[in-house]
């Protein structure tokens, strides 16, 4: 009975401090301490917050969604579509999708035509929790934009949904004119684990364009998929030295594989120095893995 009382007196030091106190921190800070209180008086007080200054409805937000309060559903999706902060309209959208409620997918399908790339990705990845597969127009759209920077950010945020439905744009985009898009894809690709997604990486391998048969060597290598192993293989001698010493660098994390060592070997008399070098690397990791 104490430990009750106490913490409802607790509770209403907070709801008191998050109505009152003039400084946003302190109220941000409360806001954390009410999601842990977990009555149902801070649930309704966090509600409240959602008329608070941006810094303190969007931790509301994310407590609320932390917290699965279902009672939050019907303003979270007004947030979601009305909010001017891009950074609540997001927040709104992740906590909708930790609710799991089917309620919230008329809401999350208007979100995913936000005009903000995070909103829209964001509503994506809750859609995605709910068991819906959406199709991120403005996310995808912006992969061809001027602006090496938005190309880079679209590409990290579909990557995040890890959905083979968007493999194919990613991979396109190893061939991109800057470096950071390219990274940004490569990095992105490597987290996918579905066949479709390996088998695509794999008919890379056999593109026009260098820059991007050298971007699938790397991700190939990152996989550690043994079944990759024999594509990679048959690229040891791609005519591109910078393609050929990715397929060496590559093929160094597969020493499991009896072929491997001696194309690591003969690749230490490659004409190239990169390739000469990726050998070199490869050869000294193969050794130490003999011994385990």
């Amino acid at each position: 009975m104490f430990r009750e009382q106490e913490r409802i007196a607790i509770e209403d030091g907070l709801i008191e401090a998050l109505e009152n106190d003039e400084n946003v921190t302190v109220r941000e800070a409360v806001v954390y301490s009410l999601g842990n209180v977990h009555g149902e008086r801070a649930g309704e007080a966090l509600l409240d917050a959602f008329d608070d200054e941006e810094k303190v409805r969007r931790t509301a937000i994310e407590v609320l969604g932390n917290m699965q309060y279902h009672p939050a559903l019907s303003d979270l999706a007004r947030l979601v579509r009305e909010d001017e902060s891009a950074n609540v309209r997001v927040a709104a959208a992740t906590a909708l999708g930790k609710l799991g409620d089917e309620k919230a997918l008329g809401a999350l399908f208007d979100a995913v035509n936000d005009a903000d790339l995070y909103v829209s990705a964001a509503a994506a990845e809750a859609l995605q929790g709910l068991g819906t597969v959406p199709v991120v127009p403005r996310v995808v759209e912006a992969l061809k934009d001027k602006n090496a920077k938005a190309r880079a950010e679209a590409a990290q945020l579909l990557s995040r949904t890890r959905d083979p439905l968007y493999t194919d744009e990613l991979i396109q985009l190893l061939r991109d004119s800057d470096p950071i898009v390219r990274q940004t894809a490569a990095d992105g690709l490597s987290s996918y684990t579905d066949e479709f997604t390996i088998n695509r990486l794999v008919s890379a391998l056999d593109d026009e364009n260098s820059t991007k048969r050298q971007g699938v060597a790397v991700i190939l290598g990152r996989l550690r998929r043994p079944e990759v192993v024999e594509p990679l293989l048959r690229h040891k001698d791609d005519p591109h030295s910078g393609v050929r010493a990715e397929v060496i660098r590559s093929l160094g994390k597969y020493t499991s594989d009896p072929r491997v060592l001696d194309v690591l070997k003969k690749a230490l008399k490659d004409p190239d120095p990169a390739v000469r070098e990726a050998a070199a690397s490869a050869v000294g990791m193969y050794y130490p893995s003999m011994k385990k």
